[in-house]
């Protein structure tokens, strides 16, 4: 999908002292991370190419917004295609997907990709990690899911030494309140001169 932070009215979790706490973490052999929070398993994986359908079908409930708000932008969401995708850029290592799951069913997901932006006669040269797109299911909102891919996903950055980026877009108010619980903070904004006839 195009500009990342596409996550809509997703936040909380379990909150101990103004901070999320899940009662345990653990590793098991399949490489995926387990988080207890109250009372709910959330299992986080690293998806695979025969996931591809189902994290589609999660794509979907944010895709819709972005179609609905910005259709000069964004494509009418089509599941071939976007099956298509999702197989392509995990099959490809373009992207890694991890997928959250909650009694074996798919709940959410995050994309995401090593950017690099070399350095010139203003600014340093730097690599982060961004969060390129993610989603939840309506039924699993503030339920501690995005929490747990957001940390899953800190981890891997922490791993490799680079720090974790997103954006959304402005009319995603929704999303930016769950970014900003979860510690992300403002860099720049973008402006873009609209004008009743893009073509003039």
């Amino acid at each position: 999908m195009g500009p990342a932070g596409i996550l809509k009215g997703i936040a909380g979790g379990c909150w101990v002292g103004g901070r999320y706490s899940p009662v345990s973490c653990d590793d098991d052999r399949q490489g995926a991370d387990t988080f207890r929070a109250a009372a709910v398993t959330i299992s986080i994986r690293r998806a695979s190419a025969a996931d591809a359908p189902a994290l589609a079908r999660l794509c979907r409930y944010v895709h819709d917004l972005h179609a609905t708000e910005r259709p000069d932008v964004f494509r009418p969401f089509d599941l071939t295609t976007t099956t298509a995708h999702f197989a392509d850029v995990i099959s490809s290592g373009a992207q890694r997907v991890l997928i959250a799951e909650m009694a074996g069913e798919p709940v959410g997901y995050a994309a995401l990709l090593v950017r690099e932006r070399p350095e010139n006669a203003l600014c340093f040269g730097r690599r982060w990690l961004e969060i390129d797109s993610a989603c939840v299911h309506p039924d699993h909102r503030r339920g501690g899911v995005a929490r747990s891919l957001f940390e899953r996903a800190e981890g891997i950055a922490c791993e490799e030494g680079l720090g974790v980026e997103l954006n959304t877009w402005s009319f995603n108010e929704g999303a930016r309140a769950a970014f900003e619980a979860m510690g992300f903070r403002a860099q720049t904004s973008r402006l873009e001169l609209r004008r009743a006839d893009p073509g003039r």
